[in-house]
């Protein structure tokens, strides 16, 4: 396992400024586009 496994909490900021809780954050996968990192994609389940 990594020193800091950790990548983000269960909260996640909008650009907005408002919190979006969590439930759970998974499969995470990286986009590239012409050999460069674009975006991190991930599934999310969001609380009700």
């Amino acid at each position: 396992m990594a020193k800091n496994p950790l990548v983000s909490d269960l909260n996640i900021k909008m650009a907005e400024g408002s919190i979006k809780k969590l439930q759970a954050l998974e499969r995470p996968q990286l986009f590239f586009e012409n050999g460069k990192l674009v975006a991190l994609l991930c599934a999310v389940n969001e609380t009700l």
